[in-house]
């Protein structure tokens, strides 16, 4: 039995400098790599007018809807464009060009190593004009060849674990498997996707690498789930940015910080008052007590425009 963790915690300005050292603490000690490295995605698309000639010099912009970064392109003669390295996270995606109407494409959802293709289409008239067009998620994936399965954040939340272990997650995704026999680090357990070996796995934190140097386990088994925006399981045919391991991909993504404070704590209870016996046991059930509990969050910087998230897991058991 468990208590559901408790989201969205509001703080006021008093504890506002606390939770500003305890998140950099956390950030410096238990989550450096996040400091250089992210996980990223792709938009990229062409800009044409409804009779379909290209339309070249039109300006594209993608603006990240949590923290409002943009990033912004401009078209070549043949009228492609591409937004590379862009944070996973939802984007509001913006064409305007001399002699157009500007078109807005909102809610697009962009996922780690994720491709997104959009083709805007421009009708003549005022750049004061606008068009607004609700992005779908595309029914075919025709970019990307690679055979992988997302986990998302709401999976994550709302899935039952036993432990809390990210590794039931990655057993969800088709042809993956526990490595019984293979070698086993420091508690990290293999697993192996469509026959390739444990040994073989590579894993990485916000595009950091995080597998174990001696025995190509992951280091992150256990990571505190409220701080994991999604995560990925690459299994074949991706690219040879990916190198160093021929089996399974895992690519974790945690949250970011916005641009309002978001927080989190929660407590998981295990033991045996709440525990059922065994039909035929005489004894009632066995002596057992596990707590998992901890925070997460994440704020802004309006000082450095920066955003900052950090965690804090911690459990106990007899």
């Amino acid at each position: 039995m468990k208590n559901a963790p408790i989201h969205d915690l509001s703080v006021g300005k008093p504890a506002s400098a606390f939770l500003r050292l305890f998140f950099i603490l956390t950030l410096a000690f238990g989550s450096s790599s996040t400091l250089w490295s992210q996980a990223i995605g792709s938009i990229i698309g062409t800009v044409a007018d409804p009779s379909g000639a290209v339309i070249a010099g039109a300006t594209v912009t993608a603006t990240n809807v949590d923290n409002q970064l943009s990033k912004k392109v401009v078209t070549g003669n043949s009228g492609e464009f591409t937004l590379s390295n862009l944070a996973v996270g939802k984007y509001n995606v913006t064409a305007e060009a001399t002699g157009f109407t500007t078109t807005h494409v909102e809610g697009l959802t962009l996922d780690v190593s994720q491709t997104r293709n959009i083709d805007f289409k421009l009708v003549p008239g005022g750049q004061s004009d606008t068009a607004i067009v609700t992005a779908a998620p595309p029914l075919i994936n025709t970019t990307d060849p690679s055979l992988a399965g997302l986990v998302s954040e709401q999976q994550v939340q709302t899935l039952p674990l036993n432990g809390r272990s990210i590794q039931n997650l990655v057993m969800l995704q088709p042809g993956m498997a526990q490595d019984n026999n293979g070698s086993m680090g420091w508690l990290a357990p293999q697993w192996i996707g469509n026959g390739n070996r444990g040994e073989t796995e590579v894993a990485t934190l916000d595009g950091a690498d995080s597998t174990d140097e001696e025995m190509g386990t992951i280091q992150f088994w256990n990571f505190n789930l409220d701080a994991i925006a999604e995560f990925k399981v690459q299994q074949a045919n991706y690219t040879a940015e990916y190198g160093r391991g021929g089996g399974t991909i895992t690519q974790i993504v945690t949250k970011s910080g916005t641009n309002q404070f978001h927080g989190s704590a929660f407590e998981f209870i295990r033991n045996g008052a709440l525990d059922a016996s065994n039909y035929f046991s005489t004894t009632g059930p066995a002596p057992f007590q596990r707590n998992e509990f901890g925070v997460a969050g994440g704020d802004p910087s309006s000082a450095t425009k920066s955003f900052s998230s950090g965690n804090m897991p911690a459990s106990a058991s007899a």
